[in-house]
C-alpha cells in the first residue's frame, strides 16, 4: 500500500504529531519507531530498500512533523526523544487516541 502525504497529514489533523504546531508547508513525514537507513544504500519512501527495520514502514508508525521536531528527533525512538522534554510530557499525537 502506498502511504500518501495526505493520509499522513490527516492522522494528526494537519498538526505536528510531536509539538502540535499547525502544519502548512515544509512539513515532513516521520517514523515514530525509526527505520534506521543504511548508509550508501538507495532508499525510496514507497519501498523499504536500505532499511534496518522495514516492518516499521506502515501508516500507524508515520506522523506528520514540523521540520524542527523531525530534525530534533532524528533516528531516536519515541521514549528516548521524550527524555529531551520535561517529565510527563505528552506529544500531540498521543492526545488524539
Amino acid at each position: 500500500m502506498r502511504i500518501t502525504r495526505k493520509a499522513v497529514l490527516a492522522r494528526t489533523n494537519s498538526r505536528c504529531g510531536y509539538c502540535g504546531k499547525k502544519l502548512t508547508r515544509g512539513w515532513q513525514r516521520d517514523h515514530v519507531a525509526p527505520l534506521v537507513r543504511f548508509k550508501n544504500v538507495r532508499y525510496s519512501f514507497s519501498g523499504s530498500t536500505g532499511c534496518k527495520f522495514p516492518q516499521n514502514h506502515r501508516i500507524e508508525n508515520i506522523v506528520a512533523a514540523c521540520r524542527a521536531c523531525n530534525k530534533d528527533k532524528s533516528n531516536l525512538d519515541l521514549e528516548t526523544y521524550r527524555g529531551c522534554f520535561e517529565p510527563g510530557h505528552t506529544f500531540y499525537m498521543e492526545t488524539l487516541e
